[in-house]
């Protein structure tokens, strides 16, 4: 579940900075509500989106990582493509 809420709170708070970019809607939303009240508005939303990234993230560090991705061999520790092989030749591999 926590999850779905980092998820969500990365929807609305990268959604409310797509907006800005929107010129047409943008400029149509600070016609209706005025230039103050819409970057007040702008701050609520992006505010609700850093608590929900918050949030999510400190429910799901507190029920257990979900493994969603397994790294390959050479980014684990100690699966370096430097210095010895190890099927057996003492000779190094080129860096």
């Amino acid at each position: 579940m926590g999850l779905t809420i980092l998820v969500l709170g990365l929807v609305v708070f990268l959604g409310a900075h797509v907006f800005v970019t929107l010129r047409g809607p943008r400029a149509a939303v600070i016609g209706r509500l005025g230039e103050w009240p819409y970057k007040g508005l702008m701050s609520v939303v992006s505010l609700a989106g850093l608590i929900l990234i918050g949030y999510g993230f400190g429910q799901y560090r507190a029920t257990g990582w979900i493994d969603v991705w397994s790294p390959p061999g050479i980014a684990r520790p100690g699966g370096s493509t430097c210095g010895p092989r190890p099927d057996g030749p003492t000779t190094s591999r080129s860096c």
